[in-house]
């Protein structure tokens, strides 16, 4: 059995061989089972606020929903709804406008360039579980200003992030690396 035992509200698959369970109080990321015994666990504490638990609980219906770069959008910024949206493909922004709007209806930009701008901008010291988290990458990395902006995620506690990236919706440890690339955190919420 390569699951943590208990009860759960909730279990989704993701894409082939990697699963999520949510746990009354924590979330479990299982590696697939071709890596016995390296099993995952952050054991984040749920927020006291509501609305930043609804905004998680939506985005943790998308695991391994498809990254699409540049997907349609839920709606244009100001609430103006798109009809061609669809919930089978996110990229990174889209996913965090959608699920910001249906749990807690909270209006976010149409891209990781505009978004950054909304909320209080919060220190890393300072991150808490549903903040966005912000980062360049390797293709924008030298640029200057805003132009180096190219991902966002939402911050869930203990080193751990809900985003999609260039596969699938996930939540992962945030590696290294993605700190070599952190720019801010803005807090929504």
């Amino acid at each position: 059995n390569h699951f943590h035992a208990g009860s759960f509200h909730r279990f989704t698959p993701l894409i082939g061989i990697e699963f999520l369970q949510i746990e009354h109080f924590r979330i479990f990321h299982t590696v697939p089972p071709f890596h016995p015994g390296k099993r995952i666990r952050p054991e984040m504490n749920k927020s006291d606020n509501e609305q930043i638990e609804a905004v998680i609980a939506e985005g943790t219906k998308f695991m391994g929903v498809p990254y699409v770069y540049g997907a349609v959008r839920l709606h244009d910024g100001k609430g103006n709804m798109y009809k061609s949206f669809s919930v089978n493909a996110f990229d990174c922004s889209s996913l965090m406008q959608y699920i910001f709007y249906k749990g807690a209806d909270k209006l976010l930009q149409v891209n990781t360039r505009t978004q950054i701008y909304q909320g209080k901008t919060v220190s890393k010291a300072n991150l808490k579980r549903g903040d966005l988290m912000f980062f360049t990458n390797a293709s924008r990395k030298n640029n200057t200003g805003i132009e180096r902006v190219g991902h966002v995620a939402l911050y869930l506690g203990d080193n751990y992030i809900l985003h999609t990236a260039s596969d699938y919706a996930k939540i992962e440890q945030i590696s290294s690396t993605r700190w070599g690339y952190y720019i801010q955190s803005q807090r929504i919420i």
